[in-house]
């Protein structure tokens, strides 16, 4: 059903490169859900929705602005990563949300440790700025 909807589905493309983590719904998939779909739906259904996006001039359009945007830089992405941290941290609390994170660290390369640590350590101060070292349901009301 998504495919007939968003044809674009079909179409392999990394949108991170383009948008980061906020890549907007419209319709087009992470490559592991187009392998999933295709095993789902079998090779020659699949191949017959990809010969009809080839002629969608909506899809084409759409899939050529894409491609026509410039890169994402990677100070973008942090910022739309922390950004998101912000929210999450608003709904609960700084060390909830820190507990959480625990668990995604063990998977991170040296880099990427060293840019998540330094986003903790600037949302540990914001949050204590902003009073979140408390959950939503103890801070005072606003």
């Amino acid at each position: 059903m998504h495919l007939i909807k968003y044809p674009i589905g079909v179409i392999q493309f990394d949108y991170s490169t383009k948008f980061g983590i906020d890549i907007p719904a419209f319709g087009g998939l992470d490559e592991f859900e187009i392998d999933r779909l295709k095993q789902i739906i079998g090779q020659d259904t699949f191949q017959t929705i990809q010969s009809i996006v080839e002629s969608d001039s909506t899809v084409q359009d759409l899939l050529s602005w894409i491609k026509s945007l410039p890169d994402i830089s990677e100070k973008e992405v942090q910022t739309q990563i922390i950004k998101q941290d912000q929210s999450l941290i608003q709904g609960i609390k700084f060390n909830d949300w820190l507990n959480m994170m625990q668990q995604y660290v063990s998977h991170l390369s040296g880099y990427e440790k060293e840019l998540y640590e330094q986003r903790v350590e600037f949302l540990r101060q914001w949050a204590k700025e902003n009073g979140y070292e408390k959950s939503f349901r103890e801070r005072p009301s606003q």
